[in-house]
């Protein structure tokens, strides 16, 4: 790999991987709202994360694929970016290492491959960005030490700025830039202070986006900050009071017993490299950002114990690599230089294995990241309104049952003669504001909370009570369970549930309208179908066979069900009874 091309080689070489295992449309999690939100120039749950949205607003102009795929193209783009990056910086840290650009690429490429931010980078996502303007910030941070010209120190403290706006866990590596700053004699002068800070807050404006487009009212706008306590909100500026009390609390109790000792070597161990570092102010500097981004991420999450058993933070933790790896890079180069040559074996060899490794990498990984075909989302969404009657109105609950509707509806315009309410949010007023004048202008429906917000059920259940005069009301599963509605007051449609006496349709007629792409086939990783997705198509299937009155509609409900994977005895006998009885009949 000639030097020219190593470095576009690492950079479109990702991308390509990425490009081809990108998600086609709207994936769980975050990606329907964030989508939804910089096509709308919306606002997404808090901090609001303008600046994804502002620059997702000239990805959605690509001239190819639906609005999502677009943005989902950006976060390919940035990841590949940040790895393009994270190369120039091991390559300057294994300078004078035989086959350095070799070793940089298999290093790069290697974070490129790595699950976790692999993950990330082919799904609409804030994390690739706030991954790509840290290693910026570090980067450009780098051409300061090396050429002393105080302009890339500049452009480092904006890179800093944006990296805050792009996500706010770029807080935890503001104290290993100032301790920069002031270590320095030429970067601790007043003007110079002066001018970091100006640039930095410049930077930090852009949060203004979150009143200004408050203001206009658009597609999605949670939080409604068009006031100053809906601000405050947003930009989470009263929870982060809680939240370093919380921190404070989950050091103090995970730091007892046996614990305290190795608190205390790792501060001093800390303390040491510091040392060692002070005349290498860039390490000091990666190595500071890199442990203290671990442990604040840790000592912030260590309390979220169900969260992190399905593997949902660890995706937090990529600018972590950015920072350290360097570092290691820089100390395999000096260990390379002081061993004799003779002992130069044992680095020479672990150079070796890691230029083996974005490959292994790459085949162990790409079978469980290929989300090329993942439709469970996108489906899901379509499948959940065409349970339903025209104009009807349904409640949904949870990021998964939720966000993908809202891109369907709002950007698709899919079947948006729905009023679909997020049950969750109406404790909150502006949501309840929303949704009293979607009621009025839908149905001529006045409504007013008959409780405190905080009563969600007794709420919805007056919503519930108006909207059935009016129109067909249908619960999605996890509304019902989350509200504690028994599933025997309610009428099965599909994967929704009606508020009877409506008018039901026959569920072969709902399940007919149906996509389950990559659900009763192999044509995808069914670890993508997240929040047990399976299980619930399953179990709706399962009841159909039991509720019609055809038997052939039942017998093939209940093969999809065994597709799905529902397995119940009792079912198989009933299924092999009734097939019995077909056959006798045939006969």
């Amino acid at each position: 790999m000639a030097g020219t091309f190593a470095g576009p080689a690492v950079f479109f070489g990702s991308f390509a991987v990425y490009l081809l295992t990108l998600a086609p449309e709207v994936t769980f999690w975050d990606c329907g709202e964030l989508s939804t939100a910089a096509w709308s120039l919306g606002i997404p749950h808090p901090p609001g994360y303008p600046l994804y949205c502002i620059i997702g607003k000239l990805f959605t102009f690509l001239p190819f694929g639906s609005i999502v795929y677009r943005l989902n193209v950006m976060s390919a783009v940035f990841a590949s970016g940040a790895v393009y990056i994270l190369f120039l910086m091991i390559k300057k840290a294994l300078r004078g290492m035989p086959s350095a650009e070799w070793l940089s690429a298999a290093a790069a490429l290697s974070f490129a491959f790595y699950s976790y931010f692999w993950g990330v980078s082919v799904v609409a996502a804030v994390r690739t960005l706030s991954t790509f303007l840290l290693a910026l910030t570090a980067y450009l941070l780098l051409l300061f030490e090396e050429s002393e010209d105080i302009r890339w120190l500049y452009l480092s403290t904006l890179s800093l700025g944006f990296s805050l706006v792009s996500h706010e866990s770029a807080y935890f590596v503001i104290p290993a830039f100032v301790l920069y700053l002031v270590s320095r004699r030429r970067t601790r002068k007043a003007n110079v202070l002066l001018v970091s800070v100006s640039l930095f807050m410049l930077a930090w404006s852009a949060f203004l986006y979150d009143p200004i487009r408050g203001h206009a009212g658009p597609l999605i706008d949670i939080g409604r900050p068009d006031t100053l306590r809906n601000i405050m909100w947003v930009l989470k500026w009263d929870s982060y009071g809680s939240m370093l009390r919380s921190t404070m609390l989950n050091i103090s109790s995970f730091f007892t017993g046996t614990k305290i000792v190795a608190g205390f070597a790792a501060l001093g161990i800390s303390a040491g490299l510091i040392y060692l570092l002070r005349k290498r102010r860039w390490l000091m500097f990666m190595i500071i950002a890199g442990t203290s981004f671990y442990f604040c991420m840790t000592f912030l999450t260590i309390s979220a114990i169900a969260v992190r058993k399905m593997g949902l933070l660890d995706k937090y933790y990529n600018p972590v690599f950015i920072f350290l790896v360097p570092v290691l890079a820089a100390g395999l180069s000096f260990l390379w230089e002081k061993l004799p040559t003779k002992n130069r074996l044992i680095p020479a060899s672990c150079a070796l294995l890691l230029s083996a490794l974005p490959v292994f990498l790459l085949v162990s990984n790409y079978k469980a990241l290929d989300n090329s075909k993942n439709f469970f989302a996108y489906d899901l969404a379509g499948n959940e309104l065409n349970s339903t009657r025209p104009f009807s109105a349904i409640f949904s609950w949870g990021d998964n049952g939720v966000f993908p509707v809202w891109y369907r509806q709002g950007v698709e315009k899919y079947r948006d003669d729905v009023f679909f309410v997020h049950a969750e949010l109406l404790s909150y007023d502006w949501y309840m504001q929303d949704c009293q004048a979607g009621m009025y202008a839908r149905y001529g429906i006045p409504f007013s909370p008959r409780a405190s917000l905080s009563d969600l059920r007794s709420n919805v259940d007056g919503m519930a009570k108006r909207l059935k005069k009016k129109t067909s009301v249908y619960f999605d599963f996890s509304s019902a369970t989350q509200l504690k509605i028994p599933m025997t007051s309610l009428i099965p449609q599909g994967v929704a549930w009606m508020l009877p006496p409506g008018r039901p349709r026959p569920l072969g007629r709902i399940w007919g309208l149906y996509n389950l792409r990559g659900a009763i086939d192999d044509s995808t990783n069914k670890a993508f179908a997240v929040e047990g997705v399976l299980n619930i198509y399953a179990w709706e299937a399962a009841i159909w066979s039991q509720a019609t009155s055809r038997p052939t509609e039942a017998l093939k409900a209940y093969f999809i069900a065994k597709k799905l994977g529902f397995n119940n005895e009792l079912l198989d006998k009933w299924a092999v009874s009734l097939q019995k009885k077909l056959e006798s009949v045939g006969k």
